[in-house]
């Protein structure tokens, strides 16, 4: 009967915010994780550290949906509360993709265009995480907005960084046929995630919105 209660009554709002603090914690580390190995080099030892922080968000993302099917009374719409946790787990799997792609094709060295553009996801994924913060329910509305205001900025400098390692990418006659496609599929992979980050954060901001 206690357990029956407790479903419908509204649980505590900090313990799903909880989740997507760590969630998305995971996904920052991750990006962090891929600039240092385009910095110093990849090792075994951060190939490990990757498959940790894939594991690590999906076990957060399972226990978040797993409360969500437990709890009667949520902070926000149940649909909306999933997207979040699904979509962040998506971001941390495509950064560790990316991490993976970059062990595996095994190029002689991490170009300056790899360098940079790991380090506006950093900056990305770090802004995401004070969009996340804005789901919160005493969260102004505008701070939503400014955040993604600054995600989308950062994505429009990393598109330019893109379009510049493209266009070298095709005029640098010193890399093989085979080193321009690994090149290339890494170059798509990092959009990938921006253009998932992007999504997240307009994702954030109508959640906001509709709540406000």
């Amino acid at each position: 009967m206690l357990k029956f209660l407790k479903k419908l009554l509204p649980p505590e709002e900090k313990l799903f915010y909880a989740f997507f603090g760590e969630s998305i914690a995971l996904t920052h580390d991750a990006a962090i994780l891929l600039a240092d190995i385009y910095e110093s080099g990849m090792t075994e030892e951060k190939l490990d550290k990757a498959r940790e922080l894939k594991d690590k968000s999906a076990e957060v993302t399972h226990r978040t949906l797993e409360r969500l099917n437990l709890t009667f009374v949520t902070p926000f719409d149940r649909e909306d509360i999933q997207t979040v946790a699904v979509f962040i787990n998506k971001i941390t799997k495509k950064i560790t993709k990316a991490i993976k792609n970059s062990k595996y094709y095994q190029l002689k060295e991490f170009n300056d265009y790899l360098r940079k553009e790991a380090k506006l996801l950093v900056q990305i994924t770090n802004e995401l995480k004070h969009s996340v913060e804005t789901l919160k329910k005493d969260a102004n509305p505008r701070l939503a907005t400014a955040s993604g205001k600054k995600i989308h900025d950062l994505e429009s400098v990393m598109d330019g960084e893109l379009k510049d390692a493209i266009e070298n990418l095709f005029s640098n006659q010193q890399d093989d046929a085979l080193t321009m496609v690994k090149l290339g599929r890494l170059y798509r992979d990092i959009e990938s995630v921006v253009e998932s980050c992007s999504t997240l954060a307009d994702i954030i901001l109508n959640i906001v919105l509709k709540n406000s």
